[in-house]
């Protein structure tokens, strides 16, 4: 079985809009320092003719919360880092974070044991992000394991897949996806592909449009984090669209189109008859009245991507 593809209409991303920030270490260190090293959003200034610095602080009415450094520490009401101890805390569960000398995500880790419907499920997961000297993700790993416990039978899983992207002028233009997935032994691999399509319509500041990770990390928390400066740099200009296929023969093709602030930052992303707005104002915790979750996010569910398995 392959992945499954999450749609998520109005799924709220954010960017880190924060000044640049360039490390002196190098990519491999493991000290998260402070903000990701990506492009600013500026603005224009007035009388005194001075840029101003903006950030994404909600997007879909969701917000993202910064912290005295500048560093994302908080989203909506479900997933907040821990800086200090290395961990994200998602609602009642944590996985292990680490970040390479530019402060982009080089390794998460977790592990989960829980019940439901009667049926136990206990497995960990590691994912590994390698990036280029230009601070674009060209590769990363997924491996998990998992026992599933129903009735008196035990079912073992190990699932991995391996997605290489290629970089293009500045654009993301294609990720090959090579994965096994193994039920008590028995193996079945299987390939995928994502091909996106740009126009000459420029991305300013390299912001990380929803419908590029939508299919690049197949996952919605980790898509807020790459929106957030944390996987890198996002592509030089704004996708049109993209084509999505397997091995099978399964095909599916995708449209995106944007309008834009004055200083060129995203203001609405429209794909897959979705429309997400982008709010640059600034706002503090206890300002929003936040919905419940529309779904319960889960530590397994960023490392099992068999559909057969996705619950």
């Amino acid at each position: 079985m392959k992945k499954t593809f999450i749609k998520v209409g109005a799924l709220a991303i954010c960017a880190m809009l924060a000044p640049v920030f360039t490390s002196c270490g190098s990519d491999d260190d493991d000290e998260p320092f402070g903000r990701p090293d990506v492009p600013s959003i500026t603005e224009p200034g007035g009388i005194s003719g001075n840029e101003t610095y903006v950030r994404l602080t909600s997007l879909g009415g969701l917000p993202i919360y910064y912290d005295n450094q500048g560093r994302v520490e908080g989203v909506g009401n479900y997933l907040d880092i821990d800086y200090s101890r290395g961990k994200i805390l998602m609602e009642d569960q944590e996985m292990n974070i680490k970040f390479n000398g530019k402060g982009y995500i080089k390794e998460i880790s977790g592990a989960w044991d829980y019940e439901d419907d009667g049926d136990r499920y206990k497995g960990s997961g590691k994912m590994e992000f390698n990036y280029n000297g230009g601070g674009n993700l060209i590769e990363y790993k997924i491996d998990s394991t998992e026992i599933e416990y129903e009735d008196r039978d035990k079912t073992y899983y190990e699932e991995g897949v391996t997605y290489k992207c290629t970089w293009q002028g500045g654009n993301l233009v294609r990720v090959n996806g090579e994965g096994y997935e193994k039920e008590d032994g028995e193996t079945e691999r299987y390939n995928e592909s994502f091909i996106y399509r740009y126009g000459d319509r420029q991305n300013k500041f390299f912001q990380m449009p929803f419908s590029v990770t939508e299919y690049l990390l197949d996952a919605d928390e980790l898509s807020v984090l790459a929106a957030a400066g944390l996987f890198g740099y996002g592509p030089a200009n704004l996708p049109s669209g993209g084509v999505e296929s397997d091995d099978e023969g399964y095909e599916s093709s995708f449209s995106v189109r944007f309008t834009l602030n004055k200083n060129g930052s995203i203001a609405r992303e429209i794909f897959d008859n979705s429309s997400v707005s982008w709010d640059y104002s600034e706002y503090t915790r206890g300002m929003f009245v936040e919905q419940p979750a529309a779904k319960k996010h889960s530590v397994r569910s960023i490392f099992v991507r068999s559909a057969k398995r996705a619950k």
